[in-house]
């Protein structure tokens, strides 16, 4: 009985080793996979969040969690705060199995649905479908000489929506390993430049509601942004009618371009493009209503560096019709012309011409001017004037009716006619 107790007692101080040793073969075998050196993710593997690497950066170096569990070279943290204590954050950086999208890869995460309003949504756009349209992390392909990451920001506010102070920050020992001489941080509205490398944040006024647009602008060498283009087009029209105004994008640099024209009625084009450097770019627009527009246009070259907005060139849509009237010859006048100048005139029945005749007219327009003035004899055109004094010398053998027609246009396009019936002989 004695005996039985023993060995019931060995059994049972058996069973506890056996599920110590068990737990802890299985914390072994975790912590060895957690530390697993082949190499990094690939695109069939999962990206880490910022939780969990902030929890191994207690163990390891940065670089060395990036290199031994990811692959990943280098990532920034972009933390977006408001005074109100209201927070959001992205992750931009770059691994060499990476994908400059699209596709999209392993690295790249989409944004959760935003939160109750108030918050702060920041996200990565690189030309992908949703859900990867608003990207949590944006990694790209290392290395490279140039490269741009697109990030917007959005205040929401909840009723009634109030303008805030958004400030972006970062650690600018997160750039160790980033191969590039130059970061910069623009901000497309305000039209501001940050080296990310030197400075380690940026502070702006946010509206409720307008997304804030930025780029950052990754490079080896200075970039340097489009020439402010001039804009060149007619400078007078018509309502409805469409007219074409072309620019000449030069980029210092060879850049590839695109512009974006504001037309001055409220109305905008997208980012048009891309064009080769030093390429004609022209775009037609018309305007509905009467009145004075200034058209602005905008370049940036395929890294993101802005041109800034061209100098205002104003075109007048009008519809006034120009003055015209026709002074010679007048109507129900004899007239005899005898070696190149009238001998004789008189009131008559109708009009009367005995030779060749100097035709005169007045033309004026106070918007956009004269541009030119037509002569016809029966409908056929004869002349063409386009300076003062408007006047034409009708010297061609002709018996019998006829009929004198003038018209004259304005740089808009406007026109108005006048004509006199005339009997001509000789």
């Amino acid at each position: 009985m004695g005996g039985l107790k023993v060995q019931n007692s060995i059994w049972k101080r058996a069973i506890v080793i056996g599920v110590i040793i068990l737990f802890v073969g299985v914390n072994v075998i975790s912590s060895t996979r957690m530390v697993n050196t082949s190499g990094g993710s690939t695109n069939g593997g999962n990206i880490f969040n910022v939780d969990r690497k902030e929890s191994l950066s207690y163990a390891y170096p940065q670089e060395i969690i990036c290199e031994k569990f990811y692959g990943i070279e280098w990532d920034v943290t972009l933390n977006i705060t408001e005074t109100s204590g209201k927070y959001d954050y992205v992750v931009f950086g770059e691994a060499p199995d990476a994908n400059d999208g699209p596709p999209h890869d392993d690295y790249d995460s989409p944004k959760p649905p935003a939160p109750m309003e108030p918050y702060i949504r920041a996200w990565f756009y690189d030309n992908m479908e949703p859900p990867y349209n608003l990207m949590f992390d944006d990694y790209r392909v290392y290395p490279d000489i140039r490269k741009v990451w697109n990030l917007t920001v959005i205040w929401v506010d909840d009723f009634p929506p109030q303008e805030t102070t958004l400030t972006i920050s970062w650690d600018n020992n997160e750039f160790i390993g980033c191969e590039y001489d130059f970061v910069i941080l623009y901000d497309i509205e305000n039209e501001v430049e940050v080296d990310m490398k030197i400075d380690s944040f940026y502070e702006f006024t946010c509206p409720s509601d307008i997304k804030q647009d930025f780029t950052i602008n990754c490079s080896l060498i200075i970039n340097q942004p489009p020439d402010k283009p001039t804009i060149d087009g007619p400078s007078y029209g018509q309502p409805g009618m469409p007219y074409i105004f072309c620019i000449e994008a030069t980029d210092p640099d060879g850049d590839n371009v695109y512009c974006i024209w504001d037309w001055g009625d409220g109305t905008y084009t997208d980012w048009l493009g891309p064009y080769a450097s030093g390429e004609t770019i022209c775009k037609e627009h018309g305007w509905i209503e009467t009145g004075i527009y200034e058209i602005r246009i905008k370049v940036k070259d395929e890294y993101g560096s802005e041109s800034g907005w061209s100098e205002p060139f104003i075109i007048t849509i009008e519809d006034e019709l120009p003055y015209l009237d026709i002074i010679m010859p007048e109507k129900r006048t004899f007239y005899l012309n005898y070696k190149d100048r009238i001998i004789f005139q008189f009131p008559f029945l109708f009009t009367l011409i005995f030779g060749k005749m100097d035709i005169e007219v007045h033309a004026l327009d106070e918007i956009s001017g004269i541009n030119k003035v037509e002569f016809y004899i029966d409908d056929d055109l004869r002349y063409n004037d386009t300076a003062e004094p408007y006047n034409w010398t009708w010297d061609e053998r002709k018996f019998f009716r006829h009929k004198i027609t003038v018209i004259a246009y304005d740089y808009a396009g406007n026109y108005d006619s006048d004509e006199v019936k005339v009997r001509k002989f000789f």
